[in-house]
């Protein structure tokens, strides 16, 4: 994948190129060394400041005049102004080394070595679980990959998601997680013809407390919703309630609305549907719009909960953009 030469080595990318170990081994010493030079380089930058820093003490001028030694301060500091070109050049040679070497590790057959920096980042960039229909509010999140690395998925952005632990859970179809690392690796004899996705979506004409995870037209994981499950336990049946969803139209009206308040920094006041039926109102401080696994939402404040949020425009209603809590804009 570096070189371009042939390549027997067992390393296999999960988008069907291999590795030369002394390849990878060859782009980590070059970012070791250039690490190594930036750090020699600001240790002379700071020698040199620190006398240019001397030679504007009190102290200084006055053991000067009986010692007679001299400080060139004008060439200390175009010694400084070379010194930061070569740095400001080394960094980015470092910058285009790591680009390389983050290139490969988007597709590395197992969790990558900056897998740590990968997690926080795609965390930063969401407030909370990024399923729609999730309303828990919890302190730890799992990063899921939406086609698995075993499938063949890579550790890109676009392939993570932000999860609650019990939805993330609930997308493998399984109580705990008991994985071995030979089944999240990736082998190029296991990868699947057909791409393997797997999200939390509702099947049409099955029962509310049946979700279906799906693989394109394939059903992949099936499982009961744990308060269906308390509700049979206690003898009560689970109400059901209906909810239908916006038309295009209006949705496309929602997020015109919700564009303008993020341009002129207003307030997105609406009534909420939560998926068990349950109305409210709310009033957010809207950041941004995305489209999350084929629905789209708007993520931001929300001054009810008091949380970073995110709400589905197909579960909206009066929806309007106030410049205070309370006060609307006609649009």
């Amino acid at each position: 994948m570096i070189c371009r030469d042939s390549c027997n080595d067992n390393t296999y990318l999960t988008n069907g190129y291999n590795l030369h170990d002394r390849c990878l081994v060859k782009l980590k010493n070059q970012i070791s060394d250039t690490d190594d030079r930036i750090t020699n380089l600001y240790i002379k930058i700071y020698e040199a400041e620190s006398l240019i820093y001397k030679a504007d003490s009190f102290l200084f001028a006055f053991t000067s005049f009986f010692t007679r030694e001299t400080i060139d301060v004008k060439a200390l500091k175009e010694t400084i102004k070379g010194l930061s070109r070569k740095t400001d050049k080394l960094n980015g040679s470092k910058e285009s080394i790591s680009k390389s070497l983050s290139s490969i590790y988007d597709y590395w057959p197992y969790y990558p070595p900056d897998w740590e920096e990968r997690k926080s980042q795609a965390k930063m960039n969401t407030h909370g679980c990024e399923n729609p229909d999730c309303n828990l509010q919890v302190n730890k999140y799992h990063v899921h990959h939406i086609t698995p690395v075993s499938c063949g998925g890579s550790h890109k952005s676009s392939n993570l998601m932000v999860l609650c632990i019990k939805c993330h859970k609930s997308t493998h179809g399984v109580n705990e997680f008991h994985v071995g690392f030979s089944d999240t690796s990736f082998k190029p004899e296991n990868k699947p013809k057909e791409l393997v996705r797997l999200l939390p979506t509702r099947q049409a004409g099955k029962k509310k407390g049946t979700i279906v995870y799906k693989n394109e037209n394939k059903i992949l994981h099936k499982t009961r919703r744990p308060n269906d499950s308390m509700s049979s336990l206690s003898g009560s049946v689970a109400p059901k309630h209906k909810f239908e969803s916006s038309p295009k139209s209006l949705i496309d009206s929602r997020c015109k609305k919700a564009e303008s308040a993020i341009h002129s920094n207003h307030l997105l006041h609406f009534e909420y549907t939560k998926r068990n039926g349950d109305k409210s109102e709310r009033t957010i401080r809207p950041e941004q719009i995305k489209n999350i696994k084929f629905t789209l939402c708007v993520s931001g404040y929300c001054y009810l909960r008091k949380l970073q949020r995110t709400f589905a425009f197909k579960r909206m209603r009066r929806v309007s953009v106030v410049s205070d809590v309370g006060r609307c804009i006609d649009l």
